[in-house]
């Protein structure tokens, strides 16, 4: 079923080189920023469960030093350890486990070009990765040790399933199931729900998905879906009854049970996020629903990416516990739509965004430029004492192959505006190809000095070496993504207890004005903090005979 947008059907050849292009901004945007650095805070839960899995084997109940979480699910994390462990003689474990969000960013833009091709048709197939890579909201979260990513590739699957079910039921159906059942071991009960609620209501909004071949498919998709839902939680009761009611609770019942109160403060909250975070799908797909709004509701392509998308959003405002890129989920039909509306732009506009992109490109290439001068070159010193002010333990230094990659990807963003040339596209093209190459230009140039600021590993080393080789140390007062990323970079026991530990040592974590001090019982042994980090405090303590 296909809303084939109005224009000649392209041909084989005339697709080879928009195809590539999108490709090589997908790599150039992919790449960066897997490899080459300590996980950070946002990463702690992921690696503490990655680690778990590829110490003790254990997939079934998801665990961090023992301790079950309630909260995780299992489908991203086992591929991150199986990673790991394939490429454990060639890169640390949190490198090669970030690795598991670029295959599943990969295949989500896979999939969705494809449901595009069956939306739109197959001219425009090359162009719905485009607007996916280029959400601003997307680009972080897609490139850290997180499950968000694998939740993306779900929902483009499971919409290319349901995209594909009117022409092929078995193949739609296989593919719907596998990406429901994919989104539920992913990150919970989201992607089951949103789309039983839009094939609930795209019979009621639209003729063109009443037909018995979609029937046919979603038999078909219930019964590949069963194992997906049936099959981890049933090992998980069978391990560990405990941990299952906690998970049950937990994502189960709590997360989409909200008091209705708390709906309209939630809404709000995600409709003021979307119009930055999904920029520029967001605009796009609206300007294609309005341009075309007396026949949206007869053209299938428009009727399920509306329909996905306001159920996915009506599912989130009944979750209290929101966060931003719990809106991640939205990007995928909102990229569809706004290929359509890429198409339905008017010259002006189309030349305005065009230019704005242009600029927004240009400039933060050469801000990037500007701020790496100051920072390696001293030029100007004024802004390289500001760098510095901020991580002392810096030490400023040009590496070629710094400069080389970052003089080859300046020279693909020249490239990119020259490839843009006059196509109806050019827009689109120019604004993701800006967010991939400002984005590789900026950890090229500046991820040493960001892992420095954010990584707790001189904090880890220095604990290790004074605790030489201690049997287990108590935490007091450390977060869990704290006590977590230290304990993994020192390969440390911590355990979060109070004074009354049954370890010898006490790491304790305050503010440098305000920090708990154990009992005179206890010796301290060592204090100190993150480069450059002018509030938080570490303090271990011995206890003495």
């Amino acid at each position: 079923m296909s809303d084939a947008l109005d224009g000649p059907t392209a041909t084989r050849h005339e697709l080879v080189r928009p195809a590539l292009f999108t490709g090589l901004i997908a790599l150039l945007w992919l790449l960066p920023g897997l490899l080459g650095h300590d996980p950070w805070r946002p990463e702690a839960l992921s690696i503490g469960l990655v680690s778990h899995i590829v110490q003790s084997g254990d997939w079934v109940v998801p665990a961090i030093a023992g301790v079950p979480e309630s909260d995780a699910f299992p489908l991203y994390h086992v591929t991150a350890a199986i990673i790991g462990r394939a490429l454990d003689a060639i890169t640390p474990l949190h490198d090669a486990a970030r690795l598991a969000s670029g295959l599943y960013m990969a295949l989500a833009f896979v999939f969705v070009a494809l449901a595009t091709r069956e939306l739109l048709g197959e001219r425009d197939a090359w162009l719905a990765p485009l607007a996916l890579m280029g959400c601003i909201g997307l680009v972080a979260p897609a490139h850290g040790l997180s499950p968000d990513s694998a939740q993306v590739a779900a929902f483009a699957l499971a919409l290319y399933g349901l995209a594909l079910a009117p022409r092929r039921a078995l193949g739609g159906g296989i593919a719907l199931g596998c990406g429901v059942g994919a989104g539920f071991l992913s990150n919970g009960l989201l992607a089951p729900l949103a789309f039983a609620l839009s094939v609930a209501v795209l019979p009621l909004v639209s003729p063109s998905w009443r037909s018995r071949r979609l029937f046919v498919a979603l038999v078909c998709a219930a019964i590949v879906l069963v194992p997906w839902l049936a099959v981890w939680p049933a090992l998980l009761h069978a391990a560990s009854p405990e941990a299952f009611a906690a998970w049950w609770e937990q994502t189960g019942t709590a997360r989409f049970t909200a008091p209705l109160r708390h709906v309209p403060v939630t809404l709000a909250y995600f409709l003021g996020v979307l119009p930055w975070f999904a920029f520029p799908a967001l605009p796009l797909a609206i300007w294609a629903v309005w341009a075309r709004r007396r026949e949206a509701q007869t053209r299938p392509a428009f009727a399920l990416c509306i329909v996905l998308a306001v159920s996915t959003l009506a599912l989130l405002a009944l979750d209290a516990g929101a966060r931003q890129r719990d809106a991640l989920p939205l990007l995928v039909p909102l990229a569809v739509l706004a290929v359509a509306g890429m198409h339905a732009l008017r010259r002006s506009p189309a030349n305005a965004f065009w230019w704005f992109s242009i600029l927004f490109g240009s400039i933060m290439v050469l801000m990037g430029w500007f701020e790496w001068s100051a920072l390696e070159l001293g030029f100007p010193a004024a802004r390289q004492r500001h760098w510095i002010r901020q991580q002392p333990a810096y030490v400023p230094d040009v590496e070629a192959i710094t400069l080389f990659l970052a003089l080859v990807i300046t020279a693909i963003w020249v490239g990119v505006i020259k490839l843009a040339g006059n196509r109806r596209e050019r827009p689109l093209m120019a604004w993701s190809g800006g967010v991939a190459v400002v984005w590789a230009l900026a950890l090229a140039m500046f991820l040493d000095y960001a892992d420095l600021e954010k990584s707790y590993r001189p904090v880890a080393e220095a604990v290790a070496t004074a605790a030489r080789g201690a049997p287990c140390v108590g935490a007091r007062d450390l977060a869990q993504s704290q006590q977590v990323l230290i304990s993994y970079l020192s390969g440390l026991a911590l355990r979060a207890e109070r004074d009354g530990t049954g370890c010898d040592l006490l790491l304790v974590q305050g503010q440098r004005n305000a920090i708990h001090t154990p009992d005179a019982g206890w010796q301290p042994l060592w204090e100190g903090s993150r480069s450059g980090e002018r509030r938080e405090l570490f303090r271990l303590y011995r206890r003495q005979p």
